[in-house]
């Protein structure tokens, strides 16, 4: 299969030169140019069948002219060896938890999909310059690529922690040495970490010199993963129901829009979804809006939300209908607190504050056994130990790993300026 840039239809690559840059030359992300849909069969199958199945037959669907089926196997059982549970939530409701994998989050299923791809591809050719993957994190997507990555000797990954903000609780093992894994931190705040990422993945002289990519949801080989767990949810909830649905509904939280795109691939390839509601904080304005067939985004998170609007956008384009399923739900800290409280009260069911916008968002809207409703549970609660403590008003178990020390107090970590010419000069020593 062939990918294009959202920036332009001209110039198409393959599957690997798409995973192996992750940008365009044009400053677009890429799509494929055709969208499989699933075989029909699948979904008469689909609540006898095992997340590693469904992802093997979708798998062969998206990637199965650029990579062997027996590879493919390989690499999904190899990333899906963890459960991805359906809790029933009542009233038609179901929450599916992604936090299961090594690092409790669901960046797992796709960093994990990603790494083996990258893996692979640098590996035909031993001769070809090592690849540099750079993400800026303030935790749960460091967790999630570093343990994924760690020990590929063929793929350096460069994590950009910011100087202030990062939660020690979301850290895990992000920050430990390990031969392929450079903790970095930069001596600003979030937004000039991802800045930094910008300039040097579109530096033309720097990506002459090196191999650069993302491990971010704006890497296609990150995002088309995250697919499989919204088939993987379908066949459960035929399981649980007893009979096929006409359709659901998904409630995401959003972070880069990554989980919602996927969604909307999902559908794109043949899942019944008949709604999406996306769910963001309010404390900073409306996050974003549906206008004409296209999605807005507010000033404040234009910034961060951009790379996967495109591919919104052109999905959109191909399904007139599309525009009308979306819904752009925002909360404020004290409502996501109280559903926090509301649920573990009703159900003594614990979520973050993320899964509790999604479950919010679920909540105001009807559901039924025909068109029933699930929201994506992101991340495990024992990785946010603090603060749900102080939402509940009481203490809970402490998890481990919350007394890990924030990465700046680690003497072992380089620490830099927030400049390209810092950065440049640390890949430059890893190569």
């Amino acid at each position: 299969m062939e990918y294009y840039s959202t920036d332009g239809h001209d110039s198409k690559v393959s599957l690997r030169e798409a995973v192996m840059r992750s940008l365009a030359p044009d400053g677009g992300v890429y799509m494929p140019c055709s969208i499989p849909l699933i075989p029909s069969a699948l979904f008469k199958n689909m609540d006898e069948m095992s997340a590693c199945d469904i992802a093997y037959v979708m798998c062969t669907q998206l990637f199965g002219t650029d990579i062997e089926p027996s590879l493919i196997n390989s690499i999904v059982r190899s990333t899906l060896n963890f459960p991805i549970p359906l809790v029933d939530m009542g009233d038609n409701r179901y929450a599916l938890e992604l936090y299961h994998g090594p690092t409790e989050s669901f960046k797992d299923v796709s960093a994990r999909f990603l790494a083996q791809l990258c893996k692979y591809f640098t590996a035909q050719n031993p001769k070809d310059r090592k690849l540099n993957v750079l993400l800026a994190s303030t935790g749960d997507t460091g967790n999630a690529v570093t343990d994924a990555f760690k020990g590929i000797d063929t793929v350096n990954v460069f994590v950009l922690y910011p100087h202030k903000g990062v939660l020690k609780e979301r850290l895990g093992n992000s920050t430990k040495k390990s031969g392929n894994i450079i903790p970095i931190i930069v001596n600003s705040d979030f937004d000039h970490c991802r800045e930094l990422i910008r300039q040097a993945f579109t530096d033309t002289t720097l990506n002459r010199r090196f191999a650069l990519t993302s491990a971010n949801s704006v890497n296609i080989g990150r995002l088309l993963p995250q697919t499989f767990y919204y088939f993987y949810a379908y066949g459960q909830l035929t399981a649980k129901l007893g009979h096929r649905i006409s359709g659901f509904t998904v409630s995401t939280p959003c972070g880069n829009l990554g989980n919602l795109t996927a969604a909307i691939f999902a559908r794109a390839m043949g899942l019944p979804i008949n709604r999406f509601i996306a769910t963001g904080t309010s404390d900073n304005g409306l996050w974003g809006e549906i206008t004409g067939n296209t999605l807005q985004l507010s000033d404040y998170h234009a910034k961060a939300l951009t790379s996967n609007i495109g591919r919104i956008n052109r999905l959109m384009e191909l399904d007139p209908s599309l525009p009308g399923k979306i819904e752009c739900h925002t909360y404020g800290s004290d409502e996501i607190a109280e559903t926090i409280r509301k649920r573990f009260k009703s159900d003594s069911y614990l979520m973050d504050r993320n899964t509790a916008m999604a479950c919010r968002a679920l909540d105001s809207v009807s559901t039924s056994a025909e068109y029933p409703g699930l929201f994506l549970a992101t991340a495990s609660p024992r990785k946010y130990y603090s603060k749900l403590s102080r939402i509940l008003g009481y203490e809970t178990e402490e998890p481990e790993h919350v007394h890990e020390t924030a990465p700046h107090h680690l003497p072992h970590l380089t620490t830099i300026p927030p400049t390209l010419a810092a950065l440049t000069k640390l890949i430059e020593k890893y190569n």
